[in-house]
């Protein structure tokens, strides 16, 4: 009896590893679908829940890690601390890129919130690498552009404050304009043509005035040419009122005409009243 008892505790051992090994992946799947189920209902607190019992159980499952940082992402309300659950997306959103490097939404939503926390430069880098991983993603198109056209800007304001310039008065007579030009010029023109590429596949109106801030950008850096000047402030006009006739139009359930409450979102445009006034005379 004695000498038995070490293999009846190894049997009895192996038999309970196995009823929780079975145990496990009968609640696995469970975990994970209502998790996700309560995500799409938009009960945030009940996803999470089941998505951390899902993780737990899988630590490999890439759907648990996104859902579970999607509904991390979806309790930051704008009217409240956005912590802890910032900080749970963003370590779900890089648990999944580690599991799945090509994990495009993973990348564009981690873009987003690296953008919100002011990490300019790795917002603009996770951008980048969605647009090379799917070149016709508007979304991620629009994200490089807009930090693009932000990095070149604050440039540009940098002098003005430096010079104690209005904000309305432009550099574009002034001895300093030719080395800001040779600083942004590049940037501004690869914004306009990632924006212009952008717009082939969403007719959104953030595209459209990131467009008429490029143009004004590049305008304020056409250093003694009038005539460049002239042009890209038309150009600027234009893209502001079709950005407002876009806003101001009609839209479906397919494209609707505002996409910056979408998950992936990329920084919204810079503000610039109401060009619309004129619209209902």
């Amino acid at each position: 009896m004695t000498r038995s008892l070490p293999r009846y505790v190894t049997i009895l051992v192996f038999g309970l590893l196995v009823t929780v090994l079975h145990f496990q992946i009968a609640h696995k799947k469970p975990e994970l679908e209502q998790g996700v189920a309560c995500y799409e209902e938009a009960i945030y607190p009940k996803a999470l829940e089941h998505l951390h019992q899902a993780v737990a159980l899988d630590p490999s499952s890439i759907k648990g890690h996104y859902y579970l940082a999607l509904a991390s992402d979806a309790m930051c309300a704008p009217a409240e601390s956005c912590e802890p659950h910032t900080s749970t997306a963003v370590r779900e959103y890089q648990k999944v890129l580690e599991l799945d490097p090509a994990h495009k939404d993973a990348l564009k939503n981690l873009a987003r919130l690296s953008w919100k926390n002011a990490r300019f430069l790795e917002s603009e880098k996770l951008y980048r690498l969605a647009a090379t991983l799917d070149p016709n993603d508007p979304e991620a198109l629009y994200g490089a552009a807009a930090l693009t056209w932000q990095r070149a800007y604050r440039e540009l304001i940098s002098e003005k404050i430096r010079l104690g310039l209005k904000p309305g008065k432009p550099l574009i007579g002034l001895s300093s304009c030719a080395e800001v030009r040779r600083k942004t010029l590049g940037s501004v023109e690869e914004a306009i043509t990632l924006l212009n590429k952008s717009l082939q596949f969403a007719k959104y109106e953030e595209i459209q005035t990131y467009l008429a801030v490029s143009y004004m950008l590049r305008a304020e850096i056409q250093c003694h040419d009038a005539t460049a000047y002239k042009r890209d402030r038309q150009a600027e006009e234009g893209w502001w009122n079709s950005a407002c006739l876009t806003y101001h139009g009609p839209s479906d359930l397919t494209n609707p005409r505002r996409w910056r409450w979408l998950p992936g979102q990329p920084p919204p445009p810079p503000g610039r009243g109401d060009k619309c006034s004129w619209f209902d005379k």
